[in-house]
């Protein structure tokens, strides 16, 4: 895992009044439903997911290889940056981005008695992570970012071709 400390996000912070304390790792793991759920009921699937977020951490863990073949790292951080505030908002200022608000504690029985596709944080996320996305492209550092999250996967995939080589 990579941690990347996201310099450019402080500006979307101040603009949405987000608590600024989400740390965000890139993951050379690939996700689904099932294995971020860690249950073995059949309302999970193996779909894949991009990323998620940890609440009781303020973390958010992005699947490199699945953002690098979907190239939707800006809708991936949205949604993810969407829970985060759902989860920290505790004041007026930042409900223009989040209306459900929940606690570690809410989230983890919601999760327990609702399908993921029906749990109101989800719908909120879903509904709202293009426009958030757009305002992300638009800050001075996304380009960076992308940038970056490109040459690691350059990187590591060079690396594991010399690797085949050398056997």
């Amino acid at each position: 895992m990579f941690r990347i400390r996201l310099w450019f996000l402080l500006e979307i912070y101040v603009k949405l009044n987000l608590d600024q304390t989400v740390n965000v790792i890139v993951s050379l793991n690939r996700f689904d439903e099932l294995s971020i759920e860690n249950r073995l009921d059949s309302s999970f699937s193996r779909k894949t997911v991009c990323g998620y977020y940890e609440p009781g951490e303020k973390l958010i863990v992005l699947s490199l290889p699945c953002i690098i073949e979907k190239g939707n790292l800006s809708e991936t951080l949205a949604h993810e940056l969407i829970h985060h505030c759902q989860y920290t908002c505790r004041q007026d200022l930042c409900r223009n981005l989040c209306r459900v608000l929940l606690n570690v504690e809410e989230g983890k029985r919601i999760s327990i008695a609702m399908p993921y596709n029906t749990r109101p944080h989800e719908f909120e996320a879903y509904s709202k992570q293009e426009e958030l996305a757009e305002k992300l492209k638009e800050l001075e550092g996304y380009k960076d970012i992308e940038n970056i999250i490109k040459r690691l996967h350059f990187t590591l995939n060079l690396s594991l071709s010399f690797n085949k080589i050398d056997r």
